[in-house]
């Protein structure tokens, strides 16, 4: 249970960091 809740929360942090970047590249372009 520990470990698939693990990757739960990286591919989570993934997705959140991708739509950071996703954000920053609309906003300088």
């Amino acid at each position: 249970m520990k470990y698939a809740w693990d990757i739960k929360m990286t591919q989570l942090s993934s997705v959140i960091v991708g739509e950071l970047s996703f954000t920053v590249v609309t906003l300088l372009t």
